[in-house]
């Protein structure tokens, strides 16, 4: 009888120490996104289309979802405090790169979810074509505040 506790004491363990395990593998590896189901955390709109996505995850794992880089840029502007992973999907393929790694253009014609017109991309290269070239991360930001000041 005492046997059978132990056994069974030692495989709650495992098991927790199993599930705490991949708990923190998924929030050190790239994002993971239920298309048709997870719900921007700007606009609410489901998520659809990963050629616009974009996710942030903070220090403790907590993470928020967007359906347009546009979403993710004003989110940024006012995010919760702590330190925030950018994840933004490539345009051209079915990766995710980091924000700070990223290009990025603006094509004011283009059916974006939420009308940014914006997409990421590996290089500048890549984004040739595409419509306007704005560049980094840190670019892209600055055009984004400067168009937000610019607003009646």
């Amino acid at each position: 009888m005492r046997s059978h506790r132990n056994e069974r004491r030692w495989a709650l363990i495992a098991a927790a120490l199993l599930l705490l395990g991949s708990c923190a593998a998924r929030q050190a590896g790239r994002p993971i996104v239920h298309w048709g189901v997870d719900e921007c955390s700007s606009c609410h709109m489901i998520l659809a289309d990963e050629r616009f996505a974009a996710v942030a995850r903070s220090e403790a794992g907590e993470e928020a979802r967007f359906d347009d880089v546009g979403c993710l840029l004003r989110w940024n502007e006012e995010r919760p405090a702590g330190t925030w992973k950018l994840w933004v999907h490539d345009a051209a393929g079915r990766d995710w790169l980091a924000a700070d790694t990223a290009f990025f253009t603006r094509h004011p014609g283009l059916a974006t979810p939420m009308g940014s017109g914006l997409r990421a991309w590996t290089s500048r290269e890549a984004g040739i074509g595409s419509g306007d070239l704005i560049g980094s991360w840190q670019q892209l930001q600055a055009s984004g505040s400067r168009a937000a000041a610019s607003k009646p």
